[in-house]
């Protein structure tokens, strides 16, 4: 529908920083290179939006070399900043401003970029340590306070050091995926914004 969420796991290998999931030494990206490629993306569909979780994953990290990336890859003019407190605009209002891409980053300590907003200040999260498909019954805030702007509902397994494309369809899927969303719908009295799988 012309919306769509991204995770990076920001990591620090041989002084680059770079996205890659859980272990590098399987892959991983310059981060400069996968901000680039969302910025391409909007410029060839600038009828999409796209939203940012991003993560820290090792404290050498700053918040400002992240920046730098996001800057240096293009993406910062095509970012939203958001007010905390002030109303969002519709989707429309976003892609007609030029404003479809929305960052969060999830420890915004240091940081010097407005565009790079307070991931826990916006949004509250479910838990993300499931291991099996009973563990989804959780719609609780494990992370950020519940009634913030958005609502992730978090649909994945963490059981293996490696994923599969296999393993994650075990809960990838319809009718466990929308039920899961309509049931944390029900629980939280809350509409989920994203299914983060």
């Amino acid at each position: 529908d012309g919306v769509r969420v991204l995770h990076f796991e920001i990591h620090v290998d041989q002084d680059k920083v770079v996205v890659c999931h859980g272990l590098c030494l399987i892959g991983e990206k310059p981060l400069v290179d996968d901000f680039a490629a969302v910025h391409q993306f909007l410029a060839a569909h600038p009828d999409n939006v796209v939203t940012l979780l991003l993560e820290r994953s090792d404290d050498v990290i700053t918040a400002d070399q992240i920046g730098q990336a996001f800057k240096a890859s293009g993406l910062s003019t095509d970012a939203r900043v958001q007010r905390s407190g002030d109303p969002w605009p519709t989707l429309a209002d976003l892609i007609r401003h030029h404003q479809q891409a929305i960052a969060f980053l999830d420890d915004a300590s240091g940081n010097h970029e407005e565009f790079l907003m307070p991931r826990w200040s916006f949004t509250w999260e479910t838990p993300w340590d499931n291991e099996k498909p009973a563990d989804f019954g959780r719609c609780d805030a494990d992370r950020g306070t519940e009634g913030n702007d958005l609502y992730v509902v978090d649909t994945y397994l963490e059981d293996q050091i490696i994923p599969t494309a296999d393993h994650a369809a075990l809960v990838n899927h319809d009718p466990f995926l929308i039920d899961r969303l309509l049931y944390c719908r029900k629980a939280t009295n809350t509409m989920p914004n994203f299914g983060h799988c």
